[in-house]
């Protein structure tokens, strides 16, 4: 993943929320555990990223601030949204 990369990162919990921020990818740490692909990721507000932080791992990037387009969708599946940074 490329360093300096603007993602948005979403993750639908219990078929009834979706969880969604924004970062830039800084890194791309190395490690056999967890998930094969791992970002460091700088977001606007880590501490807010972190006391808001619910639905467990892995969530999906997408490249590009998308968040507009996962409000979108989220509404079509008639799930609340939540800002998590």
């Amino acid at each position: 993943m490329r360093v300096g990369q603007i993602i948005a990162m979403a993750k639908l919990t219990r078929f009834e929320t979706m969880l969604i921020s924004t970062g830039t990818i800084t890194g791309n740490p190395e490690s056999d555990r967890g998930c094969r692909a791992k970002t460091s990721t700088k977001v606007a507000d880590a501490h807010k990223l972190l006391e808001g932080y619910q639905g467990d791992l892995h969530r999906v990037i997408f490249y590009g601030d998308c968040v507009r387009a996962i409000r979108d969708l989220s509404g079509l599946m008639q799930c609340k949204v939540f800002q998590e940074g």
